[in-house]
């Protein structure tokens, strides 16, 4: 379980633990003066009301009719766009407090330490920013557990990981941050690649992603504090694109 205490939520957020690599984020969702909320058919787009403390009584497995439409999916699909906005918020919210605390760290290291605090600064920028999108896609579309199934741990890799915006109607991330600053990404998630399955050795998978590279195949890859910096400032670019993009 990681430490989630200390994170400013907006009002009716709370996190609730880290079973795994999904960050939990409960959102209570207010009811009228009758007791009642809205949920919103995610097919037809209608909205109905359910009594809250009903609701509360259901078990977490719950699968919901459409009163209209007849349309049926797994509850948590049947958001409204106001509380579907609440959810995102909460989630970028974390998200980037989240990334200024780890990401923050990194730029307080003095020059002259070991190779090694680089290494784990780009692996922590790559941590980042999968449990940042993982998090605000689930929050945004109604389907994602669906749409990413079977595709791996997809919000580690750059390319698939836009190309599964795209797909779910959200803007392209590369033409948002720039090409130049979007290769400079692939090569940080590269090197991370790198370190974490090679030990550091330079491989085709590596000059395939980073083909100006002036390293070769079999080669030691060697961080400089220059390019970890570059590589937060570049990270949390991407965190706000998907911020943007997602919110």
């Amino acid at each position: 379980m990681r430490d989630t205490r200390n994170f400013r939520m907006p009002n009716g957020a709370e996190l609730v633990g880290r079973p795994g690599k999904s960050v939990r984020i409960q959102v209570s969702v207010p009811s009228d003066g009758d007791g009642f909320f809205g949920r919103q058919c995610p097919d037809c787009s209608l909205i109905f009301r359910m009594d809250m403390q009903q609701y509360k009584a259901l078990p977490d497995d719950l699968t919901l009719w459409c009163v209209y439409c007849g349309y049926h999916a797994e509850h948590s699909n049947f958001l409204t766009q106001q509380q579907r906005k609440r959810l995102i918020q909460a989630a970028g919210n974390y998200g980037m407090q989240k990334i200024s605390r780890r990401l923050g760290k990194a730029l307080l290291r003095e020059q002259g330490v070991f190779t090694r605090n680089w290494v784990d600064t780009v692996e922590n920028v790559v941590g980042v920013v999968e449990a940042l999108a993982s998090s605000l896609f689930h929050a945004a579309v109604p389907d994602a557990g669906t749409l990413v199934r079977g595709k791996g741990a997809i919000f580690q890799r750059l390319d698939p990981m836009a190309d599964l915006l795209v797909d779910a109607g959200f803007p392209d991330l590369r033409p948002v941050l720039g090409q130049e600053r979007w290769q400079r990404l692939l090569t940080t998630w590269a090197a991370r690649h790198v370190f974490t399955h090679n030990d550091g050795i330079v491989d085709d998978k590596y000059l395939a992603k980073v083909p100006n590279s002036s390293v070769r195949a079999g080669q030691r890859l060697v961080l400089t504090e220059g390019v970890c910096r570059q590589a937060i400032e570049d990270t949390k670019a991407l965190c706000e694109a998907l911020v943007d993009a997602l919110g």
